[in-house]
């Protein structure tokens, strides 16, 4: 069985075979105290020897949504050390649910200092990713309505065997390293 994890904004989505859940944090200040409690919350319903398989978004995300995963990542590796970790790019994430919709454009992810991680796509293909302080009008941002009422834990599942992930393979990230943490690598 597959658990799949995802840090979006103020939100925390989560997916395990039938259960899915996606929690709201109040404010982003608080997702170091929040989205562990959540999560243990959502495991207590779960039979972890059932699960082989982690996937994570890997970012590009604010330095605090990228420490709260990795440090998540890292208690289930001490326990679990047999697990497989698999990262997944927000890029692809979003990328997977945009281009039912827009066959171009760019996706932009706020780095809450201002500016953006941007990525342009085009025919279901990424493309360079840069930080950039503007966005124009071809641009997807991380909380556009195209994205809203979607469980993005859920979306990484069907993304793991799919045309878009294999189309993006430079975008996904090596498996966890437990001694050095989440070390997302992107090329193009």
């Amino acid at each position: 069985m597959i658990l799949s994890l995802f840090i979006r904004d103020k939100e925390f989505h989560l997916s395990c075979g039938n259960f899915e859940q996606i929690y709201t944090i109040k404010e982003t200040r608080g997702m170091a105290d929040k989205v562990p409690e959540d999560f243990k919350t959502f495991i207590g319903q779960l039979n972890f020897r059932e699960i082989d398989t982690v996937l994570y978004s890997s970012g590009p995300a604010s330095f605090t949504t990228a420490r709260i995963m990795n440090s998540m990542l890292k208690g289930i590796k001490v326990v679990h050390p047999d697990m497989k970790f698999v990262g997944i790019s927000h890029f692809v994430t979003y990328l997977s649910i945009i281009i039912k919709h827009h066959e171009q454009g760019a996706i932009a992810i706020p780095t809450m200092r201002g500016d953006y991680f941007i990525c342009r796509f085009a025919n279901s293909q990424l493309g360079t990713m840069y930080v950039d302080s503007e966005i124009s009008n071809d641009t997807i941002i991380s909380n556009n309505p195209v994205l809203e009422n979607i469980n993005l834990a859920t979306q990484q599942y069907t993304i793991n065997n799919s045309e878009v992930f294999i189309k993006n393979i430079n975008f996904i990230t090596n498996d966890l390293e437990i001694d050095y943490g989440i070390t997302p690598e992107y090329s193009h």
